[in-house]
């Protein structure tokens, strides 16, 4: 099984499971009764690593409900023993 995702122009996205390839092109929503189109999204990544599933899931919350900054964040103290030798031979601006 499968799941498709199909949009209701009044009720939004839901979901409906069929057999893989069987997905008709519109489907009644189970709200209002209205035809839904069908709509195209990425795969569920069910096995991804932790770090790039925890990236996804920020993008996708980003997407609707954007984090509002009320200040800058402070700048982080530079300590010069731990700046990387390879950058001595950098011009210095």
């Amino acid at each position: 099984m499968a799941l498709y995702e199909y949009r209701c122009a009044g009720c939004g996205i839901f979901e409906v499971a069929r057999a893989m390839g069987s997905a008709p092109s519109s489907h009644p929503c189970a709200r209002c009764g209205s035809d839904a189109r069908r709509s195209f999204s990425i795969p569920h990544v069910n096995r991804a690593p932790t770090p790039l599933r925890k990236a996804l899931d920020r993008a996708e919350k980003s997407r609707d409900e954007p984090a509002v900054v009320t200040r800058v964040p402070p700048q982080r103290d530079r300590q010069p023993g731990r700046q990387d030798p390879r950058r001595k031979h950098l011009p210095t601006p």
